[in-house]
């Protein structure tokens, strides 16, 4: 149950098997791993936002007016994707032209969702229904909705004209992490050491690639900021000049940064051993012989 409306996960296999073997398609996008994922896909943000999207309310809709077996009563089911589809699109404002406003749509969403939580609750204690998600679910939910609300009609109280909400996501943490993950190759679980590490390489460059694994899309944004902005000159020919000689330079700081202290470790790890002073001996007298 969700609120009032009955849901069943069938009616999206459903959906799937009547399409699958069809060249023209309502639900381009959906396939098998949608309604039928393993352990790790199961955590993928890219297959739930397809899975619950509008297109696929439009099918769910579709097919159950055309009367296809095993599609009967799906009201709720297309109400409930519908009902996500646009908690999502609420959630992930980008472009300022779609800010949340005063009276915008997208806050009355957001309560609205709430409301739905409120009644799948209450129903579930009085008629003994089952949630569509685990109790911790929702109420992680309904506080991450709660403060999503509190964040917005503060900023809008302080004189922002926008509140865009995809700023508000952890997707850029999550990159972040990813990109620290893949400097250890395949050991992709680095120390507290190799973190500190890291996170400072990171605050002089940039690298090129990207974290390969973490449920997020879209392009990175910046989460470590310079203390200072670098300068530009006004023609193209100059910044690119520009760009490339501080490229250079960054390039030629840190790998003497890295050489000196790779130097000067073996050379401590060398004094130590015992055989130090039994080698500079030896040299000693080899030389002078």
């Amino acid at each position: 149950m969700a609120g009032d409306h009955k849901i069943n996960f069938n009616h999206y296999v459903t959906l799937y098997e009547t399409e699958k073997d069809k060249l023209l398609r309502v639900v381009p996008k959906l396939s098998r791993a949608h309604v039928a994922p393993d352990n790790l896909r199961k955590m993928s943000v890219k297959l739930a936002t397809q899975l619950f999207s509008r297109s696929t309310s439009i099918g769910i809709r579709t097919y159950r007016e055309a009367k296809v077996p095993g599609m009967e009563n799906s009201e709720g089911t297309e109400a409930f994707t519908k009902a996500l589809n646009d908690l999502f699109d609420a959630l992930n404002v980008k472009l300022p032209s779609r800010g949340i406003r005063h009276g915008s749509k997208d806050i009355q969403i957001i309560e609205q969702f709430l409301e739905l939580l409120d009644t799948t609750e209450r129903n579930a204690a009085d008629k003994g229904l089952k949630l569509f998600a685990s109790q911790l679910t929702t109420e992680s939910l309904r506080v991450t909705l709660l403060s999503t609300l509190d964040i917005v009609q503060y900023l809008l109280g302080q004189g922002a004209h926008y509140v865009l909400t995809a700023k508000l996501n952890q997707d850029p943490l999550e990159r972040h992490f990813g990109l620290v993950r893949s400097f250890g190759g395949d050991e992709s679980h680095p120390t507290v050491v190799n973190f500190t590490q890291i996170f400072r390489l990171l605050t002089l460059y940039t690298p090129i690639k990207t974290g390969l694994r973490g449920s997020v899309e879209g392009a990175p944004s910046a989460v470590l900021r310079p203390s200072q902005p670098p300068r530009v000159s006004t023609g193209s020919t100059d910044k690119r000049r520009i760009a490339w000689v501080r490229a250079k330079w960054l390039l030629h700081t840190l790998n003497t940064t890295i050489y000196l202290r790779l130097f000067s470790s073996a050379m401590q790890a060398w004094a130590s051993h015992a055989w130090f002073g039994g080698s500079r001996a030896a040299c000693s007298f080899v030389m002078a012989s």
